[in-house]
């Protein structure tokens, strides 16, 4: 009986059966497609939120706001290198023949303007220097130089310092030690260049004092002191006691790293030993 059915609704039967299979894999594909794009919905309700979250603390201007904080301490680092950092030197575009008769006469005429105001304050100021202080090479191009006259600069200031705060006596022998280049935490294209220069003097306390109020002073001299060992000498009496021993000025600046310097490593010497020893 269910022979003489199927015979004679066989085509009938099997379009059913596809129909069917059909629709049952059309609704489980729906019903699929469905489920995934709910969960996709509810994520982007939750990611909704959650930026929504992230940005009910900023405003319209919220963005100038910060650009404008940010131009602020960018002038504040500007403002504040002006008081801590050497000024930068003048551009040396001399021949090479040239550069060491200019740094001569440079030297000579920094001394006779600091002899000139030693003498007013009756200060014996110790002998001028030489290039060889300077630790000058013959083949010293003009970058070179530019290094020396930044640390004759700083020889300058110093000793002008010392006369204007009261210094008894300006010994020698006068050290200009090497060059130090230091890296700058999360700044790979600057680096700290401290140049440093070790006067004798005798002095009292309260000159001492000054030489430590001028040299905060925003007009300058841009340098940094460091007491190398100074022993009291002399009286009881601390107002006719004398300090003796070795300051250190430390000119400091900031400027692009240089390939040759940082090789050299962190804290390392970016220059040759000046020393003079009498």
């Amino acid at each position: 009986m269910f022979k003489g059915f199927w015979l004679d609704n066989k085509q009938f039967l099997l379009l059913v059966g596809v129909g069917l299979g059909v629709f049952l894999l059309a609704d489980w594909f729906i019903g699929d497609f469905v489920t995934k794009a709910n969960l996709t919905e509810k994520k982007c309700d939750t990611l909704s939120k959650d930026v929504k979250i992230l940005h009910k603390d900023l405003s319209m201007d919220s963005h100038f706001m910060e650009k404008d904080k940010f131009e602020a301490y960018q002038g504040h680092e500007k403002e504040l290198a002006k008081v801590l950092c050497m000024p930068p030197g003048e551009q040396l575009d001399l021949k090479s023949g040239e550069l060491p008769i200019k740094f001569d006469q440079a030297i000579s005429d920094t001394w006779a303007g600091l002899r000139q105001q030693a003498s007013k304050a009756g200060i014996l100021l110790p002998a001028t220097l030489t290039r060889d202080d300077f630790g000058v090479q013959q083949d010293d191009d003009a970058g070179r130089y530019q290094e020396h006259y930044s640390y004759l600069s700083i020889v300058e200031r110093s000793i002008g310092l010392l006369i204007k705060a009261g210094a008894r006596e300006i010994g020698t022998p006068i050290e200009i030690l090497d060059t130090q280049r230091l890296g700058v935490k999360d700044n790979d294209s600057s680096e700290c260049v401290y140049q440093v220069v070790s006067i004798p003097v005798t002095l009292s306390f309260g000159s001492l004092q000054n030489v430590l109020d001028k040299t905060q002073d925003e007009a300058g001299p841009y340098l940094q002191v460091r007491l190398r060992g100074l022993d009291a000498k002399g009286a009881t009496n601390e107002e006719d006691r004398a300090l003796q021993g070795d300051l250190e000025f430390v000119g400091f600046r900031l400027e692009e790293r240089q390939e040759d310097a940082s090789s050299a490593g962190p804290g390392k010497s970016g220059g040759r030993r000046r020393r003079r020893i009498r």
